[in-house]
């Protein structure tokens, strides 16, 4: 089994990718090499399907780079929308806590006066 392996375009979450038609790994052109120079044909075509089977498993290609691009990008934005998620709660989680101690503050203010005017009135009758 001889081929070449080519890309030329993919699809990946509606978005297509273009990756020209460059060649990664020739085996006609490899096994025809290793023929030129007196290795067995039978050797030298297994010797170049081995060779590709471990390229094609092993190396990343323009193919898995643009893949794990798109991903990136993709997860980039979804931590850019949960901190902006987070910013908002914590926004209103702020404003409420400042609404709670002006509630606080108003109740205890309220309480402090009632107190300074009992205190007060019962100085003035005592005096």
């Amino acid at each position: 089994m001889m081929y070449a392996i080519t890309f030329d375009s993919f699809q990946y979450d509606d978005e297509v990718i273009n990756m020209g038609n460059e060649r990664n790994f020739d085996t006609l052109q490899y096994a025809n090499r290793l023929k030129a120079v007196g290795v067995p044909e039978k050797q030298a075509e297994v010797q170049a399907e081995v060779l590709a089977e471990i390229i094609d498993s092993k190396l990343a290609t323009k193919y898995d780079l643009e893949l794990v691009k798109s991903e990136l990008k993709r997860d980039i934005k979804e931590l850019e929308l949960k901190i902006e998620l987070s910013e908002e709660r914590t926004h209103k989680n702020i404003a409420r806590m400042g609404y709670k101690t002006i509630v606080i503050l108003g109740g205890t203010l309220g309480s402090m006066i009632t107190i300074g005017v009992a205190v007060l009135g019962f100085l003035i009758k005592v005096h």
